[in-house]
């Protein structure tokens, strides 16, 4: 296969890291379940304790 995006790793310097910041955010109730979570595309989850 010849593919000119695929090249041999420089294992002796560092790769350059991706700036990409994803933020998952969480709320809970007051014994520390989870009640609602938010995920990096903003799909939310809705959690029901009894």
């Amino acid at each position: 296969m010849n593919d000119g995006t695929i090249v041999d790793v420089d294992w002796a310097s560092s790769p350059a890291l991706s700036s990409e910041t994803f933020t998952t955010t969480s709320l809970y109730d007051a014994l520390n379940r989870p009640i609602e979570v938010t995920d990096p595309l903003g799909n939310v989850q809705v959690f029901l304790w009894r």
